[in-house]
């Protein structure tokens, strides 16, 4: 991959708890925000609409951007993603419209779910990426430069 991906993700909040997609490796257990890739030709705020819905089978409207991401795995090689991949991540506030009754429209490969876990109990678990943990109180857009 000589590209630099680009991607969306929901920051969804409820009561103290954050919704995070739960993925399975050989390591256990890892948590993440919902969302993925950005298609050609689709603007970001679509992509985190269409992401959340394939992951959660939930509707999101989103909202303010909260964070910038980079994700440079050359950095971080025990990531266990490819060594070539970058990717920036665009962290948006979002609301809850609607619920369909079913789940996952399109989970990603070794996804097991996804699930509301208190904020704090995130900082026990395998959580990408932890830096957003301390910067949630921050209201103006924080940029978590190469962060795991």
């Amino acid at each position: 991959m000589a590209n630099v991906r680009t991607a969306a993700r929901a920051l969804i909040l409820r009561d103290g708890e954050m919704l995070v997609a739960c993925y399975r490796d050989a390591q256990g257990e890892w948590f993440t925000l919902p969302g993925g890739g950005q298609r050609h030709g689709e603007e970001l705020s679509t992509t985190v609409v269409r992401e959340c819905l394939e992951e959660t089978g939930m509707y999101v409207r989103p909202g303010a951007l909260r964070f910038v991401r980079e994700v440079i795995a050359s950095r971080h090689p025990s990531s266990g993603l490819p060594q070539d991949f970058h990717q920036v991540e665009h962290v948006f506030e979002c609301e809850i419209t609607a619920t369909p009754p079913s789940d996952a429209v399109d989970p990603d490969p070794n996804q097991t779910g996804c699930r509301w876990i208190a904020i704090a109990a995130l900082r026990d678990e395998r959580f990408f990426p932890r830096a957003l943990l301390d910067a949630l109180d921050s209201r103006s857009v924080v940029y978590l430069a190469a962060s795991p």
